[in-house]
């Protein structure tokens, strides 16, 4: 019986041994946070799996954290930090500057001059993916015309279209309706938009622009391309604008990362080959950032046509950036009595 127990043990004990052995020889997991309402979230993490099921023995795996949007992920970056974070340009370029992100070596891809020279951290801290920029869409079949949009069509984001066609005048778009309104370029976008509600032509609603296209309601709306995603039959066509205002969408790599950076890296590495980084990009309706081939879709078709020009991507802290939101509020609600 003696004998029958040591066996046992032994037996225990050398299991435990073998599998002390496997967790010393797979390598701690490196973290990834983000958002789930960031418009690159669903498929990264797919490709994430994707990563981890093809990685070699000493690569260490990839494990993801969602958050409900990126305030939240703010807020937790107070108390904890990742390896790696998916988040907008303005919050990356921030983490930069108050020296939260750490430098990786070895990660390259060829990122548009323009973006290189938008901050020196892309490529060494901050590693572009793909951008949102504002969109005409019309119904399947007919051809959109973004110089002057059929009538009635509606808008997404009146924040982003006038900061837009601001630009276009040379003027910077504050998003405070009282000190923007000594600037004689707002009055002028204000009024043309206000001129559009009372005839009519422009519907203030607060259902997507995609949607409405898509079930016939509407002949075309101005969205954000990112709501193209899942409607690649809608006929699409990029705005006039020569540089068009958009979102950024990147990983940036924390300093918690440490000496793990090198796991880090070898995420990365993988990612920007070749043109997986640039179709990731679009096929969530971005604008790829990276090397990439279209399907052959409008909407793909258009975001390249965009990848060729230098995109205006605001600081984080412009008081555009920082009053878009309540801006957006506030003139849907001044508005509405023209309707």
């Amino acid at each position: 019986m003696k004998k029958i127990v040591c066996l046992i043990l032994a037996a225990a004990i050398a299991l435990g041994l073998c599998a002390c052995g496997a967790r010393k020889d797979t390598p701690a997991p490196i973290s990834l946070w983000y958002a789930e309402d960031d418009p690159l979230a669903a498929e990264l993490s797919a490709l994430a799996e994707e990563y981890d099921n093809g990685r070699g023995r000493d690569a260490a795996p990839v494990s993801l954290r969602a958050f409900e949007d990126e305030a939240q992920l703010s807020a937790a970056l107070r108390t904890a930090q990742p390896e790696l974070l998916l988040c907008s340009h303005a919050l990356a370029f921030s983490l930069y500057a108050r020296g939260a992100l750490a430098a990786v070596d070895g990660v390259s891809a060829p990122w548009p001059d323009w973006l290189s020279e938008r901050s020196e951290s892309v490529g060494v801290n901050v590693f572009p993916l793909g951008a949102e920029v504002q969109l005409l869409c019309a119904a399947p079949g007919t051809p959109a015309n973004a110089a002057a949009p059929a009538a009635p069509y509606t808008v997404d984001s009146f924040a982003a279209l006038i900061c837009q066609r601001m630009l276009d005048r040379g003027s910077e778009f504050l998003a405070d309706g009282e000190r923007d309104l000594f600037n004689a370029d707002y009055r002028a976008v204000y009024n043309e938009l206000a001129q559009d509600i009372y005839d009519g032509r422009l519907i203030l609603t607060e259902q997507p622009g995609a949607e409405l296209v898509a079930g016939g309601a509407l002949p075309c709306a101005i969205v954000g391309s990112a709501s193209l995603a899942a409607r690649r039959d809608l006929a699409v066509s990029p705005l006039p604008e020569k540089t068009p205002v958009a979102e950024g969408y990147c990983l940036a790599v924390l300093r918690a990362s440490g000496q793990r950076g090198h796991s880090a890296a070898a995420f990365l590495t993988w990612l920007l080959k070749g043109e997986r980084a640039g179709s990731l990009a679009l096929q969530c309706g971005l604008v790829p950032l990276c090397p990439a081939a279209g399907d052959g879709s409008p909407l793909s078709e258009a975001l390249l046509k965009t990848a060729g020009e230098p995109l205006c991507l605001p600081d984080g802290e412009s008081a555009y950036y920082k009053n878009r939101a309540d801006f957006e509020a506030a003139f849907r609600a001044a508005t509405e009595f023209l309707k």
